[in-house]
C-alpha cells in the first residue's frame, strides 16, 4: 500500500513538474508522468488489465490519428475557450469596470446635503474629517469633496461667460475620472499654496477664447480674482464639466463668497460589486459624525446602470462559454461518430475477443477507454493552449494573474473532458459489447 502511494505521488510531481517547468522541459515531463502512471496502474494485479487497456487505447487512436484529428481539434479549442471564459471572466469584468468610470461614474457613491430637509436653525454641512473618515473604509479607492458654485460671471479682457465654480483639490480628478485634453490637471500643490489657477470646461473656453488651445496660460477674472488657466478639461458623459471651471479647493473656501459649506462628496468604490455594502457604510458614518442630523443626509449610487453593467458583462461570457460548449458539443459529436464507425469496421475483432473469453464489460471498457483518451488528448492539448492564451490576455488586459481562477478551470475543464468521452463513447461501447459472437465471426 505504502509503494502504491510512492508511486501516485510520483505521478502527481511529476505532473506539478511539467506545469512549472520550462517549456522546452515540457515534453520529457509529460513522458515521465505517462510512464509514472502505468507504472502505478500495473502495480497491482488487479489494475494490470486497465493499464493493459490504456496502453492498447493510446496505440490505436496513434495509428488511425487522422482519423481522429478532427476530435481532437474540436475539443481542444473548445477546452481552450472554456478555460479562457472561467480563467479571464474576473480580468475582463474589472477592465470593463475600468472602461465604464469614463463612460458614467458606474461605482461612484455621492453623499450630498438636502438642504431642504435640514434643520432651519442650522443648514449645517460636512466636514474634512467626514472625508478622511471615508478614505479609511475598506474598498474605498478616493474620496473627494467638492464645493459649488452656481451661475457666476467670469471675465476675460471684454469677454464675459456665466459659470459654474467647483472648489476641488488633486483627489477629485481620480475620483470621477476626469481629465484634461490641453494642459494638466488641478494637484494637491495648487490646493497647498492656494495657488490661482484653473481648468476650464471646452464650452467656457471656447466661448472666451475662440479657440480652447489659445487659452491655455491666460489669466481670467472671478469677481476681480485673477486666475490662470493651466488646462481644458477633455470630454466626460457628464455634461456639466462642458460649462465648469474649476479652482483649489482651499481658494475657492477662503476668497469666493458661498462657497465655505462642503455639500457634496463624491467616493470611488473598488468595484460595482461592493458599491452597496460601501454606500451603507458611507451613510453610517456620516450620520455619525453629523448627529442630528440625519435626515439632511442624503446617499446616492446609480443602481440602474450597474445592473446594465452586470447584464452587458453576464452576457458577454454567457456567450463566451456557450461558444466553447458549442464547439465541445461538436467534438463529442464527431468522437460519437467515429467509435460507432470503428465498432463496425471492429465487428470480426470484437467477436474473436469475446470467443476467446473476453467479458461483454471488457469490450464495453476497452471502447469507453478509446474514446475517453480523445477526449483526455484533445483537453490536455486545449488547456496548454488555454494557459497560452490566459497568460496573454493577463498581458493585454494588465490584470494581476490569478492561479486559483486557472485552477478551478483546469478542474473543470477536466472533469467536463471526462464526462465528454464517457458520453460520447457510452452508446458505441454498449454496442460492441452486446455482439453477438457468432454473427460478429461472420460478419463480412
Amino acid at each position: 500500500m505504502i509503494s502504491l502511494l510512492a508511486k501516485l505521488g510520483q505521478v502527481y510531481d511529476g505532473f506539478l513538474e511539467f506545469v512549472q517547468g520550462r517549456p522546452w522541459m515540457r515534453l520529457k515531463k509529460l513522458r515521465d508522468v505517462y510512464d509514472n502512471l502505468f507504472e502505478f496502474l500495473q502495480g497491482r494485479p488487479g489494475t494490470r488489465l486497465t493499464a493493459d487497456v490504456i496502453k492498447l487505447a493510446f496505440r490505436r487512436l496513434y495509428r488511425n490519428r487522422r482519423r481522429y484529428w478532427s476530435a481532437l481539434l474540436a475539443t481542444a479549442l473548445g477546452i481552450a475557450g472554456f478555460t479562457l471564459a472561467i480563467t479571464l471572466s474576473e480580468a475582463v469584468q474589472k477592465k470593463v469596470a475600468s472602461d465604464f468610470e469614463f463612460l458614467g461614474n458606474a461605482t461612484m457613491v455621492e453623499a450630498t446635503w438636502d438642504y431642504e430637509r435640514a434643520p432651519r436653525s442650522h443648514q449645517g454641512s460636512y466636514s474634512l474629517k467626514d472625508v478622511e473618515d471615508l478614505r479609511r473604509l475598506p474598498n474605498v479607492i478616493e474620496v473627494a469633496p467638492v464645493l459649488w458654485k452656481w451661475k457666476q460671471k467670469m471675465e476675460y479682457q471684454k469677454n464675459e461667460v456665466t459659470v459654474r465654480i467647483a472648489g476641488v483639490d488633486g483627489s477629485y480628478f481620480r475620483t470621477v475620472a476626469l481629465s484634461t485634453s490641453i494642459g494638466r490637471q488641478l494637484n494637491e500643490d495648487d490646493n497647498s499654496f492656494r495657488r490661482q489657477v484653473c481648468a476650464l470646461g471646452k464650452e467656457v473656453a471656447k466661448e472666451l477664447f475662440g479657440e480652447p488651445a489659445t487659452g491655455l496660460g491666460k489669466t481670467v477674472l472671478i469677481r476681480g480674482i485673477p486666475f490662470e488657466v493651466v488646462g481644458i478639461l477633455a470630454w466626460s458623459a457628464e455634461q456639466k464639466y462642458e460649462t465648469t471651471m474649476m479652482i483649489p479647493f482651499s481658494i475657492a473656501r477662503a476668497r469666493i463668497p458661498g462657497m465655505d459649506n462642503i455639500g457634496h462628496v463624491r467616493v470611488r468604490a473598488k468595484d460595482w460589486d461592493s458599491v452597496p455594502g460601501l454606500a451603507d457604510q458611507v451613510r453610517a458614518v456620516l450620520t455619525d459624525n453629523q448627529k442630528g442630523y440625519a435626515e439632511a443626509i442624503s446617499v446616492y449610487w446609480d443602481e440602474t446602470r450597474i445592473a446594465h453593467i452586470k447584464y452587458g458583462t453576464f452576457i458577454l461570457q454567457f456567450f463566451a462559454i456557450a461558444a466553447s460548449l458549442i464547439v465541445l458539443a461538436l467534438g463529442s459529436l464527431s468522437i460519437y461518430s467515429l467509435m460507432s464507425a470503428t465498432v463496425t469496421e471492429r465487428t470480426r475483432e470484437i467477436g474473436l475477443i469475446a470467443a476467446v473469453g473476453a467479458l461483454p464489460r471488457t469490450i464495453m471498457f476497452q471502447f469507453l477507454c478509446e474514446s475517453m483518451t480523445v477526449s483526455s488528448i484533445g483537453a490536455l492539448a486545449g488547456i496548454i493552449i488555454g494557459y497560452l492564451g490566459v497568460v496573454l490576455g493577463w498581458a493585454i488586459l494588465g490584470a494581476e494573474s490569478n492561479y486559483s481562477a486557472f485552477f478551478l478551470a483546469f478542474t473543470a475543464s477536466c472533469v467536463l473532458s471526462a464526462a465528454l468521452g464517457l458520453f460520447s463513447g457510452l452508446a458505441p461501447a454498449r454496442k460492441a459489447s452486446r455482439i453477438d459472437c457468432v454473427e460478429a465471426l461472420q460478419f463480412e
